[in-house]
């Protein structure tokens, strides 16, 4: 009895096989890249998502033939706020426009004046942003005016995966839908009213459903071409970031993670949506359709590290690590803000910019290579206090690249202050969480909660008795931002 997950990520299509105890059988991926014609374009073509499933099924074929038999049930997830225009016969009208594609900046403001941030933050729980796709739709409307007018259905990518696979091309789920900010994220209705105003025809969405429904079988076409078996449920699956939440094991109330990749977020359980005054978070459905995700997303974690590796011509990660251990904590005062693409929680500020700041002639290397994980450990606090303004945490889970550093974790612990834990099977935690939606629809679990049980800690990091002494640094962080915005 196993469990087959397709996640399309931005730079790679995965595909992992998953047995009832939440072990990883087999996986395969496959990268592929973004298409950038012009400044803030982001393009991705969905034959080539599809290319990528066929060809990593193959290859999980070739590594597990008599395994690949026993799947129960399929669970999809993908990268959010896209955009994908399909027709009424399911073929692509233009390229997908992916997350980080943010032409749509006048459509952005257009939005503001007509709905307000204020009021789509309380209906939505998101920050409005020209990479939406509530922005995205209102940019293919009227630069694209054709394409929009052809336009079946607007798709995400994990939905045009469930279309290919039961040519059902009319589901998408609540993740996906909230954090478009498509959907009234209390009610889980469409906002038809909004949508309305802005000319733009909700008749064109999908309908939403929870995760764990069942959007379809597997197709015959589809069965032949991946070498499946026809008449496989395939769930409507989830969003990256929600899938991520499920399979981190994030099912309680308050439960909370963090996800140290290229960019990272800190993200927790919540029964009802937090709606933030200063719009500092944003909220995302659950895979289950009924909690919230409450999260707060930097836009450079891994991006800074990988970075200052380049800068510092540094071989590894590890290199980075043992060149920053050189310096003493808090850098004898230089402070790094890591906004080196804009920054998101809890300034969402795309034009904001990368400083170090506090140099002086005894800097080294290593002080700025230590500054570097520092800043993104602050930036991470700045989340994280956020949230601290309504509940306390006992332990934060950590998932991602990120985390094969004991060195930086170190530091994240220190300077968030607070306890540290670590996943088994911690690289394929979203692959896990589209697994167990699947698992859940088919009956192999009876809820979220039960599979949240098989998530085993790893590694235990506490807080250094000593790290008392980031607290003056930290200060002088969060104050840093505030003096330069206008300089932005």
């Amino acid at each position: 009895m196993l469990l087959l997950a397709y996640d399309v990520g931005t730079s790679l299509i995965k595909a992992t096989l998953i047995n009832k105890e939440a072990e990883v059988i087999s996986s395969s991926s496959i990268g592929y890249e973004t298409l950038h014609r012009a400044p803030l374009y982001a393009e991705q073509h969905p034959k080539t998502w599809w290319e990528g499933i066929c060809k990593v099924t193959a290859k999980l074929i070739a590594l597990k033939p008599r395994e690949i038999a026993k799947v129960l049930a399929i669970g999809v997830s993908g990268h959010m706020l896209g955009c994908l225009a399909l027709n009424c016969e399911g073929e692509p009208l233009y390229p997908a426009l992916i997350h980080s594609d943010l032409r749509a900046k006048p459509q952005m403001e257009r939005i503001k004046q007509e709905l307000g941030e204020e009021h789509l933050y309380s209906l939505t729980g998101g920050v409005l942003s020209p990479g939406t796709t509530l922005c995205k739709l209102l940019w293919l409307y009227e630069n694209e005016p054709a394409v929009y007018a052809k336009t079946a259905r607007f798709l995400q990518a994990k939905d045009y995966i469930v279309y290919r696979l039961t040519g059902n091309m009319d589901s998408t789920d609540y993740s996906d839908a909230s954090h478009g900010q498509l959907i009234n994220i209390h009610t889980g209705a469409l906002l038809c009213d909004e949508l309305k105003s802005l000319n733009l025809n909700s008749a064109k969405l999908p309908g939403v459903n929870k995760s764990t429904d069942i959007a379809g079988s597997l197709s015959a076409k589809a069965a032949a071409v991946l070498g499946l078996c026809e008449g496989i449920p395939v769930v409507a699956g989830g969003g990256d970031g929600a899938c991520a939440n499920i399979g981190a094991g994030i099912t309680g109330e308050g439960d909370i993670y963090c996800s140290l990749g290229t960019t990272a977020w800190i993200a927790y359980n919540s029964a009802l949506p937090v709606i933030d005054e200063k719009r500092r978070i944003f909220n995302i459905t659950a895979l289950d359709g009924e909690h919230a995700g409450v999260f707060g997303t930097m836009q450079s974690a891994g991006k800074a590290v990988d970075w200052a590796k380049s800068l510092f011509s540094l071989e590894s990660a590890a290199k980075l690590d043992e060149v920053a251990s050189l310096a003493p904590p808090g850098c004898e005062g230089l402070v790094f803000l890591p906004y080196l693409e804009g920054e998101r929680s809890p300034i969402f500020n795309e034009n904001a910019a990368g400083v170090f700041f506090g140099i002086t002639s005894r800097h080294t290397k290593a002080h700025f290579a230590r500054a570097v994980l520092e800043g993104v450990a602050f930036a991470l606090r700045s989340i994280l206090d956020v949230y601290r303004e309504q509940r306390q945490f006992g332990y934060m889970k950590l998932i991602g690249g990120g985390a094969k550093s004991e060195f930086w974790l170190q530091l994240i612990a220190d300077i968030c202050g607070i306890e540290l834990r670590t996943l088994k099977g911690g690289a394929a935690i979203t692959a896990l969480g589209a697994a167990f939606a699947a698992g859940v629809a088919v009956g192999v679990y009876k809820d979220f909660d039960e599979t949240a049980a098989l998530i085993k800690t790893d590694k235990v990091i506490s807080k250094a008795p000593e790290a008392g002494i980031y607290e003056q640094m930290y200060n002088k962080y969060i104050s840093l931002y505030p003096s330069i915005k206008h300089l932005f």
